[in-house]
């Protein structure tokens, strides 16, 4: 019966999920939570698989941490590997050829550097003799052209005299191979070698370096130098390793020099390793932050697949919640326990009706046998009974199970209605809560952007009331100064004040006192008028108003007392206090007067102060200006291509000091310590120049100003003064042309037999304007005696 039951049951809900799927059938059968629920779970499987593999990525190149690590690393090592290279560099000033760009767009790469930087060479051994061999040539600078170096002579702003040696135009004198071949014969192949051979260089720069080590054999000591530089067949210049030099013409140069290890091209060659090394290491730099942004870049994928993997869980979570309450679902889950709670059925029906066949087969057995024993029959009886009483009971039990899952189940389905109300209530929940968590975040957005002005408008605030605090702080404390000042001048008044009343008050006690001892005695001698009339004898020894018989110890006592206190009060108590009183208050208020005179003068003084300031201030202004246009339009004259101002001092005003920045070009130097000496020498010079240009003298002497400077410097430095200065006169030793070609007179100086002498030239240009103005002055003369006859 529970069979047939559960049959009925399972065939009305097949049919009901068949209706329900009979409404999808537009969507293939699945609902669109059960699509979108496949569509997560492909979805949750993929950034699953992608995760994996990222973070296995990860894991074998190295995690961001780390390879952070190692770069901070490699940048500490770059830059103390360039510190290194530059601190090498340093060393030699003379190697650096900086030049100004000498026309528009021009190509660089047509400069090639001194001779030095361009060389290398293959045994450092060699290095003193191929330094000698070459001399000052290896500070000559290899351009393309002869076009590319007259443009740099002219235009490139050179900051000290330099040689050129253009490709196109420089020829050099090459040992033949027979020569060598000869003085290999002399002294063995091992023995000599020409300087050429001795350095690695670019193909292109071959009449250069002809012409610096073309003509040189190197050999390793005097003896075989001297063998090869005076043979017939070689006579060529020789150098040794030492730096010895022979030279076929008869001349020998040499002597102490430097080991070869701290000579300029070993150094060289130790910068270039320093070099590379900088180049390297700032490469490992470049890998290493490249490296480190995949890792970043990996790192931060693996947080959004990370996150994009918790969202899709999170999401079929809670779609898997909502399709547990769906009809559709619910129906479904009852088809299947239903069809579950079947089978589990069917199943123990199937044993059940086995083991009635096992019993059945028994009795069949037994019942065979009863023929043969009755005894025997009736023990299979029993097993049989027993058999089948146990079968009875196990169905029996299967029965009782399935009752008990058909309660559960309804429940279940009772359950389930109530979450499906629930979820309704909830969803309905869920919309207003979202409806009011829109409205909820448009408000906070809202009162963010009012609470980021307000917390603007607070630092604006808090800014003027801690300036306010800090002003009120310092009124605080002057005040605090002020009150206290007041109250030790208050207490020292007071305990002067207390003093004069206590004084005042014991004064008062003795007049008091003493008025009225005077009244008792006026008072006695009205009663007692014998009083006047014995007088003269009180006192009188023996008579009869001697005080002897009178106890004189206690009179004494209370003369004593009465004198102390006398000689005590006479101490402390001025009896003329009160008629110099007047007096001092008369002091007092003439000299209150006198201090609001004092007050006041003061005031006056200090507006005077002020407006002495302003002026200065106003005309130290305006000197500043003027000096600072000079100051530049004279450096730009003296130095074309830069400029030159003074600044205050950074936070500071004129009044606290002016320093002097210097431009090339754009770029301004942090200090004059940038500038070489020349440069400095015409920095101060124009100071000084526009300096007198804001108040001129007279008569200016310059003792040799342009000793630090070239010729065109120099010939500036002349027509800036013969052009700016036209009202005052010079007196200028100098030893260039290029000041004397400015001069109106010159003063030369010499030694002629032993006597120092002075003689004085006018130029051709001044004598010959000095004549012509003398050919024009005399038929004005004419004309002007004419006119008087």
């Amino acid at each position: 019966m529970r069979q047939k039951h559960l049959k009925n049951e399972l065939t009305k809900q097949e049919a009901a999920v068949a209706q329900v799927f009979g409404r999808l059938s537009m969507t293939g059968g699945k609902s669109k939570e059960e699509i979108e629920q496949q569509r997560l779970s492909e979805e949750i499987e993929s950034l699953t698989q992608r995760l994996s593999r990222a973070e296995a990525d990860d894991k074998a190149v190295g995690s961001e941490s780390t390879i952070s690590e190692r770069q901070l690393g490699l940048v500490k090592e770059a830059r103390e590997a360039r510190h290194q290279a530059n601190s090498a560099a340093a060393q030699f000033p003379h190697l650096q050829f900086d030049y100004t760009q000498p026309e528009p767009n021009f190509d660089r790469r047509r400069v090639y550097g001194p001779v030095a930087k361009l060389i290398q060479v293959k045994d450092l051994k060699y290095a003193t003799a191929l330094e000698v061999a070459a001399g000052p040539k290896l500070y000559n600078i290899v351009v393309a052209c002869d076009k590319t170096g007259k443009l740099l002579l002219e235009r490139g702003q050179l900051r000290r005299r330099v040689t050129m040696l253009p490709l196109n135009q420089i020829r050099g004198t090459v040992i033949p191979p027979a020569v060598v071949k000869q003085a290999e014969t002399v002294v063995g192949a091992t023995n000599v070698a020409t300087a050429l051979s001795l350095v690695t260089y670019p193909p292109e720069l071959q009449p250069a370096m002809e012409y610096v080590f073309g003509n040189v054999l190197v050999c390793p000591d005097l003896d075989i130098a001297r063998k090869v530089a005076f043979h017939p067949g070689v006579e060529r210049r020789t150098v040794t390793l030492e730096g010895d030099v022979f030279d076929p013409q008869g001349t020998l140069s040499g002597g102490s020099r430097a080991p070869a290890l701290d000579s300029l091209l070993a150094k060289l060659a130790h910068w270039r390793q320093l070099e590379d090394t900088a180049a390297k290491a700032e490469e490992e730099v470049s890998r290493g932050e490249s490296n480190l942004q995949a890792a970043q870049k990996r790192t931060q994928d693996i947080a959004q697949l990370r996150e994009a993997l918790a969202s899709a869980r999170h999401k079929l979570g809670i779609l898997e919640g909502e399709l547990r309450l769906n009809d559709q679902h619910r129906l479904k889950a009852d088809v299947l326990a239903t069809r579950e709670e079947l089978g589990q059925v069917e199943e123990a029906l199937k044993q059940a009706k086995a083991r009635l066949t096992q019993a059945c087969q028994r009795a069949d057995q037994a019942h065979t046998k009863m023929v043969n024993a009755v005894a025997e029959r009736e023990r299979e009886k029993r097993e049989a009974e027993t058999a089948l009483n146990q079968a009875k009971k196990q169905v029996e039990a299967s029965a009782s199970a399935l009752r008990e899952k058909t309660a559960v189940k309804e429940t279940l389905r009772l359950e389930a209605e109530d979450l499906a109300k629930e979820l309704n209530t909830i969803n309905i929940s869920l919309q207003e809560a979202n409806k009011a968590l829109e409205t909820a975040i448009t408000e906070a957005d809202r009162c963010a952007l009012e609470a980021k002005t307000a917390i603007a408008a607070l630092s604006e605030a808090r800014e003027a009331v801690n300036r306010q605090r800090a002003l009120i702080d310092e009124t605080v404390k002057a005040l605090a100064a002020a009150e206290k000042r007041g109250g030790q001048l208050v207490q020292s008044i007071n305990k002067v004040t207390a003093q004069i009343d206590k004084l005042t008050h014991q004064l008062e006690v003795q007049t008091k006192e003493s008025e009225e001892a005077g009244n008792k005695i006026d008072h006695l001698m009205e009663l007692h008028p014998w009083i006047a009339e014995e007088r003269q004898h009180f006192g009188v020894e023996n008579g009869a108003y001697c005080f002897n018989s009178r106890n004189p110890s206690e009179a004494r006592s209370r003369i004593q007392s009465l004198r102390e206190r006398r000689d005590r009060l006479s101490r402390t108590v001025n009896m003329r206090a009160m008629n110099m009183l007047g007096s001092a208050e008369e002091q007092y208020a003439e000299l209150i007067k006198r201090q609001e005179i004092v007050l006041a003068d003061k005031r006056k003084i200090q507006a005077v102060i002020d407006d002495l300031d302003k002026r200065k201030r106003e005309v130290l202004m305006s000197a500043y200006n003027k000096v600072n246009e000079e100051f530049c339009n004279i450096f730009s004259t003296l130095l074309p291509g830069s400029k030159a101002r003074l600044f205050p001092p950074e936070n500071l005003s004129v009044l606290d000091g002016l320093e002097i920045k210097v431009a090339f070009g754009d770029v301004w130097k942090e200090s004059l310590s940038e500038l070489s000496g020349g440069q400095r020498s015409l920095a101060a010079l124009s100071l000084i120049l526009a300096l007198l240009l804001f108040k001129p003298a007279p008569l200016y002497i310059l003792d040799e100003v342009d000793a630090a400077l070239d010729l065109s410097h120099t010939q500036n430095i002349g027509q800036l003064i013969k052009h700016h200065f036209q009202h005052s006169q010079f007196l200028i030793v100098s030893l260039k042309d290029g000041m004397f070609n400015n001069a109106n007179v010159l003063f030369k100086t010499k030694f002629q037999d032993g006597v120092s002498t002075v003689t004085r030239h006018v130029p051709l240009r001044v004598a010959g304007s000095k004549h012509m103005s003398d050919e024009n002055r005399a038929p004005e003369q004419e004309r002007q005696r004419r006119k008087v006859r």
